[in-house]
């Protein structure tokens, strides 16, 4: 005797749609797509009802909470249903935490970077004069303490010592870059500010320079270079003189951002 054993499978709420399939709705939107729920009804989704979908398109994006996914992994806001986006539990989480990606690419919780701001003053009675530029000296190395994106303030205060001029006064300027120490040398940022070049006059401002991103042990230094500003046809020379007095000396603050 033959038996003839018929078996039948019955996949109860699949739904496939001009080549879309769909788990737990009848209309698909996207090339794979789970209604978790099972409230989108046959009409275009509310927000509300897409929260509980996962999509996969056909350009291998992933939506959860969204039919539109931008990117790789498309994670929409929950917290309509009280429940937060994204939970990454590695063993390691707790509170203030941040995520943190290595050379690789693969994530993990770290602790918060601590901020820094060390002051710097610099050495009392140094000149600056035209011509070319020069490290203004410190009390110390700007020496960075650890990885991460710096911004560096100069409280500029010195004496207009020296000015030269053939024809009618006019403006001069200082230049103040920041520098990254090393061979060669790289400028990371400058900045160029003009005042009268009358001789004796004092000249204060103070500004900010951005050094980026920048790794621990790296050193960095300021150079001023002295210019003749306008007009344009006027020659001579101006030299800037930092004070002896350790009260009126230029201040550099290193600040992490």
């Amino acid at each position: 005797m033959k038996h003839i054993v018929i078996v039948v499978v019955l996949i109860f709420g699949i739904s496939s749609v001009s080549g879309q399939i769909g788990i737990n709705l009848d209309r698909p939107m996207a090339l794979f797509h789970v209604d978790g729920a099972g409230d989108n009804g046959v009409d275009t989704p509310a927000a509300s009802q897409v929260l509980n979908d996962v999509v996969f398109d056909s350009r291998g994006y992933i939506g959860v909470g969204t039919l539109n996914p931008t990117a790789r992994l498309d994670i929409a806001d929950s917290q309509l249903q009280g429940i937060p986006p994204l939970r990454i539990l590695d063993g390691s989480t707790m509170s203030a935490k941040v995520l943190e990606s290595g050379p690789n690419g693969v994530a993990r919780w770290t602790d918060q970077p601590p901020s820094y701001t060390q002051s710097f003053t610099a050495i009392p009675g140094q000149s600056f004069t035209y011509g070319g530029g020069q490290e203004m000296m410190l009390n110390a190395k700007i020496i960075i303490p650890q990885n991460g994106r710096y911004l560096l303030t100069v409280r500029w205060w010195s004496y207009n010592v020296k000015s030269v001029w053939t024809k009618r006064p006019g403006l001069a300027s200082i230049y103040v870059y920041l520098i990254l120490r090393g061979t060669p040398a790289v400028s990371l940022d400058s900045i160029e500010y003009y005042m009268e070049a009358i001789e004796g006059d004092v000249i204060t401002f103070t500004t900010s320079l951005y050094a980026g991103y920048r790794s621990q042990n790296e050193e960095l230094f300021v150079r001023i270079t002295p210019v003749i500003g306008l007009p344009a046809n006027s020659h001579g020379t101006v030299q800037q003189q930092l004070s002896n007095d350790i009260e009126f000396v230029p201040q550099v603050v290193l600040y992490s951002i």
